[in-house]
């Protein structure tokens, strides 16, 4: 034996290149070739004729790979969370895989530059693809358990176990992956590596693995559904009025905005701006994770039935990259996707008559239930089109849109934002009064969008003076006729007024103002959460609290029972007997109104 050539070289001395014959035949004698996706992706490396080719191909090779753990990882977590069927789960998949192909293709692209300059940079290269891989890996297990944390804490045990099974996969192979490239580049690059075997890169893919899974668990477990409970009700005659009106804010009005001198004001910071979450979150008590209605979008992908909400890493893919072309469509929150009871829906379970007038995610509304007429309305109404799943009962649906029917709308695109920000809370204005004063119910709530309109319309840097002119006289006399409104409500013979004064989509933050016959003689102002809001108004109508609930009841502010009666939950939302899908024609209506780019 020839003692030279065993020798193992100095570490100051920069050991001979290796050829690409030498390279095959290194990989050959240490079995690398026999080891799974690892072994997959250095075979390119053997196949080939040039060092470029063999690039090129374990690169492909590679972004496949990990395309598809992308795929399959996104595929359960969006399944589980908009709850797909297998027909669904499967053409999701498909179009998430041809997503994830092009991530991957960027992934592999970093990943082969950042070894190309570790390799260039260190002398000892033959610890870079176990570097590399750990860290891959452990990039890879953060972006997926965040992902998949909503559908995690909302699916059951099968769908956890699916979803921690795919975000390990995604790991294990990121780890993999990133160290086989890393293999392939210096192999390529004539690096004299594989010099004796390392185990260090399968143990820390297997730790990595372990400790993402046990995170994902431990912060994400599913809960368990409360058991069933009747919701037995404490006699109570109060009447309640809820007004919600989105982007209010105190500037846009000539003088002060005074309230009754014995009104309790309260602030509050809200979550999301997203005012399809906010002001579900204001009727459900529940935070966007719990509701499920995390913004307006969702989408319906060509061959899939149901709506499906993108995650944090396929928003951009299936909202803006797959509609623009024409494999998808934008499709709002609604009541089908909404995974709490409302409020309009725990009165009815209560016993508690109730109106309910342009709420968001009240659509399509469920026949035999609470008096609802649903935020699709006004565009029916003013369309003269399908009344079918707008509200209920029928003889109340359709008496409000022929005495209320909006006029058409203007063609100019400005003109028919500033017409239909007015004629939205018109409408529900209109409504809402002849609701209550035909039924008298001891709960109504009703939703003005038409401020946060014109103000978000407003703030949009595209606009030109003259446009910007024409906003602002419109938002100024819509600011008034709200103030008026919101005058007349507090005026009105209930015993308790709730305004929800939000500052819309261009704040966080907003206020409450309480004033009637329950407000506490003393009770002062502060910090409340947007969710103990419809726990409070339950209590003072006799209904009990929910333990699986966020909200919890306000003390010290209304007159009634000081304790708090309590139940497991309020139960499931309502399902219309069918899921009516939005027309394209409410589609463009809202991306007329900003709510959708």
């Amino acid at each position: 034996m020839n003692q030279e050539e065993e020798k193992e070289p100095s570490p100051s001395q920069e050991p001979a290149p290796m050829s690409l014959a030498e390279a095959r035949e290194r990989l050959r004698a240490r079995g690398y070739l026999d080891r799974g996706f690892e072994g997959t992706v250095l075979k390119g490396v053997v196949a080939a004729r040039t060092r470029t080719r063999g690039v090129v191909r374990a690169a492909i090779i590679a972004s496949a790979l990990l395309a598809l753990a992308l795929a399959v990882a996104e595929t359960v977590s969006r399944a589980a969370f908009s709850r797909l069927g297998p027909s669904g789960t499967a053409i999701l998949f498909l179009w998430l895989l041809l997503g994830s192909g092009l991530a991957a293709l960027l992934g592999v692209g970093i990943l082969l530059f950042a070894a190309w300059s570790l390799l260039r940079l260190r002398r000892d290269s033959d610890a870079v693809p176990t570097e590399l891989g750990v860290v891959f890996g452990l990039l890879a297990g953060l972006l997926g358990a965040t992902a998949a944390l909503p559908a995690l804490r909302q699916g059951g045990a099968w769908a956890a176990a699916a979803i921690l099974a795919s975000t390990g996969l995604l790991v294990f192979l990121a780890v993999r992956i990133a160290r086989s490239l890393s293999l392939t580049m210096a192999l390529t690059a004539g690096k004299n590596l594989l010099g004796r075997h390392r185990r260090t890169g399968i143990i820390s893919a297997s730790v990595l693995s372990i400790g993402v899974i046990l995170a994902a668990l431990a912060a994400g477990r599913p809960e368990e559904p409360p058991a069933a409970e009747p919701l037995l009700v404490r006699p109570s005659k109060a009447r309640v009025q809820i007004m919600g009106v989105d982007g209010w804010a105190d500037e846009l009005f000539d003088t002060p905005v005074r309230f009754p001198a014995d009104a309790v004001v309260l602030s509050y910071s809200k979550e999301r701006r997203d005012p399809a979450a906010f002001w579900t979150s204001i009727v459900t008590a529940e935070t966007p994770r719990k509701h499920g209605i995390g913004a307006i979008d969702l989408v319906r992908l060509r061959g899939v039935s149901k709506p499906v909400q993108p995650g944090p890493a396929s928003a951009l893919y299936l909202t803006r990259l797959l509609p623009a072309l024409g494999m998808a469509r934008r499709e709002t929150a609604t009541s089908a996707a909404r995974r709490v009871p409302a409020a309009w829906e725990i009165a009815q379970r209560a016993g508690i008559p109730s109106v309910t007038v342009n709420w968001w995610t009240s659509y399509p509304v469920s026949p035999g239930g609470a008096t609802v007429l649903s935020n699709h309305l006004f565009f029916a109404a003013r369309d003269r089109g399908s009344l079918t799943g707008e509200g209920w009962p029928e003889a109340d649906l359709r008496a409000v849109t022929e005495a209320f029917r909006p006029a058409p709308a203007p063609a100019r695109d400005l003109e028919r934002l500033i017409s239909e920000a007015s004629g939205i809370d018109s409408f529900a204005m209109a409504a809402s009064t002849y609701l209550r004063k035909k039924g008298s119910p001891r709960l109504s709530l009703v939703y003005l969008p038409g401020l946060d309109i014109l103000t978000t319309a407003l703030a949009e840097p595209s606009r030109s003076t003259e446009e910007r002119s024409a906003l602002a006289r419109a938002l100024i006399t819509r600011a008034e006729r709200i103030r008026n409104h919101t005058g007349e409500a507090l005026a009105a013979d209930v015993d308790l007024t709730i305004l929800i004064l939000d500052g819309g989509r261009q704040s966080s933050s907003g206020r409450v103002v309480l004033a009637g016959r329950l407000v506490r003689a003393g009770a002062r102002g502060g910090q409340v959460k947007p969710e103990d809001i419809l726990p409070t108004v339950l209590h003072v109508l006799g209904v009990p609290a929910s333990r699986a609930a966020a909200g919890r009841p306000i003390p010290g502010l209304l007159e009634g029972p000081e304790d708090v009666r309590w139940v497991g939950s309020w139960g499931e939302p309502e399902r219309a007997r069918t899921v009516e899908l939005d027309s394209r024609e409410y589609i463009e209506n809202l991306k007329s109104l900003g709510y959708l780019q």
